[in-house]
């Protein structure tokens, strides 16, 4: 009778694990509007639109949008029109990745995905409004090593804003996040 129940406990268990491991749990961090030093924008900027497609490449990465949006020739600064009036993107595709990998939010950057020009970028992300503040979407994977040596993968979602760096929340389900605590 006990080696039943320790049974099915186990079963339980490990199918509460696989469950919760596709719901994501989110983790606010900053509100993405305070200023973050040494971030500018660059002039090495160019927009793309193909068909319904928008976005801007800046060096090797890119970042679609569904936002409008307009580039100032003098400056290169791109401009997106958002529900609160236009917003300039102060932070390119390139800076907000190299912040999010840095942080160490996730391993690996995992490319939206895209036709034409944006398709052959290095990495793209997303950029979208989000409570009047422009963000990128960053998709990727963070790699664990469980018990030190048994590598093992969960996915990532990072919010980090356009107009300053800050990552402002992530998305990881509970088996990522309990990864995240055991594992280094």
């Amino acid at each position: 009778m006990i080696k039943l129940m320790v049974k099915i406990l186990a079963i339980v268990f490990v199918a509460g694990i696989l469950i919760s491991s596709n719901i994501p749990i989110t983790r606010s961090y900053l509100d993405g509007k305070s200023d973050v030093q040494g971030v500018t924008s660059s002039k090495n900027v160019r927009l793309v639109a193909e068909g319904s497609e928008k976005g801007f490449v800046s060096g090797r990465d890119g970042a679609v949008s569904t936002l409008s949006l307009s580039q100032d020739q003098k400056s290169g600064t791109i401009k997106a029109s958002t529900s609160v009036g236009e917003k300039e993107v102060a932070v390119l595709p390139d800076s907000a990745i190299k912040n999010t990998l840095a942080s160490k939010v996730m391993s690996y950057v995992t490319s939206a995905s895209s036709k034409g020009e944006l398709a052959s970028t290095s990495k793209l992300v997303t950029l979208k409004e989000e409570g009047g503040v422009l963000i990128y979407q960053i998709n990727g994977v963070k790699e664990h090593k469980l018990l030190g040596f048994i590598p093992l993968k969960s996915g990532v979602k990072a919010s980090v804003s356009a107009e300053n760096g800050q990552v402002i929340e992530t998305q990881q389900s509970l088996l990522g996040r309990i990864l995240n605590k055991v594992s280094p």
